[in-house]
């Protein structure tokens, strides 16, 4: 189980990268089992995920059991947050980056924590519907999370610009085809 250390560590870690910190980088573990470690990060995510999910699906009609809805959901969870960083190990060594992924993996797993937590407010804004201000509001924080996830990779990864785009629209396009599947399940 993870520590209250542990858990310190990344989203203090986390946070700084958020502030362009690259020193944030120094609180995750950087090794193989700091990297499998991290995927403790999920955990933390799962309930703020959780209510995201509620969020978007609150004014939606969907006759759909709730359980099946949970099982989805639990499934998209798990192949969302292992997805790319497995292609990320793949596409490594074929980068130039093998030397770096221990460390990126941590940084981008406890950064998706503080993804969530950047996105809910953006999502309760949705689920009140409050005149479109919510789909705006959500567009311009999903912009932010990107900008983020671009400097984590670049930072973490020490890959140029345009490389850590690449992997910030990979990790898009692979979370936008697994919540498209699960969607397509439930409905």
């Amino acid at each position: 189980m993870i520590t209250v250390h542990e858990l310190s560590m990344g989203l203090t870690g986390a946070w700084r990268l958020a502030r362009g910190d690259r020193a944030g980088l120094g609180y995750f573990d950087a090794s193989a089992n700091g990297a499998i470690r991290s995927f403790y990060a999920a955990l933390v995510a799962l309930p703020l995920a959780t209510l995201f999910l509620g969020l978007d699906l609150a004014n939606q009609d969907i006759d759909t059991p709730v359980a099946a809805i949970v099982l989805v959901f639990l499934l998209a969870f798990v192949l969302d947050w292992a997805a790319f960083p497995l292609a990320v190990l793949g596409l490594a060594p074929k980068m130039g980056f093998e030397d770096h992924v221990l460390r990126y993996i941590p940084a981008l797993n406890w950064a998706r924590v503080l993804e969530l937590v950047v996105l809910l407010p953006a999502a309760a804004l949705g689920a009140a519907e409050v005149g479109g201000m919510g789909a705006m509001f959500r567009l311009v924080l999903m912009m932010v999370v990107l900008v983020y996830h671009w400097f984590v990779a670049k930072a973490a990864l020490e890959v140029t610009g345009p490389q850590a785009a690449f992997l910030v629209g990979l990790n898009l396009l692979m979370g936008f085809i697994i919540s498209l599947w699960a969607l397509s399940l439930i409905r």
